[in-house]
């Protein structure tokens, strides 16, 4: 994972081309049923961008941790997708997709 503004997020350095996608999502670490806000800012068949809800509130300690593999629902599109974190700039985190697109599951119904 890189950090900082020296990613290379170039179309020459993308694998795949992009969609701008401008879409809520929510980005939950690994055992967790919830987690932070996010907006999907574009998307490829290999990764996004995404600008973290809250990611920037004090100098030099970003507010919100966001770990380096998680799951990325998009609750507009009912897809969850796995990722694993490739860089960071401020609010602002690229991301590799690691599983193929699939439906979020409903949440178990109480009885």
């Amino acid at each position: 994972m890189t950090t900082g503004s020296n990613q290379d997020n170039s179309p020459e350095a993308r694998r795949a081309m992009r969609k701008v996608m401008r879409t809520l999502g929510e980005i939950v670490p690994e055992g967790r049923d919830q987690g932070t806000g996010c907006t999907v800012l574009d998307m490829s068949a290999s990764g996004a961008r995404l600008k973290v809800d809250g990611a920037v509130r004090k100098a030099f300690a970003p507010a919100v941790s966001i770990p380096e593999t998680f799951r990325l629902l998009i609750a507009r599109d009912n897809i969850a997708i796995d990722c694993q974190l490739a860089w960071r700039d401020k609010d602002m985190i690229g991301v590799s997709f690691t599983s193929a697109f699939r439906p979020i599951k409903a949440p178990a119904k109480r009885a």
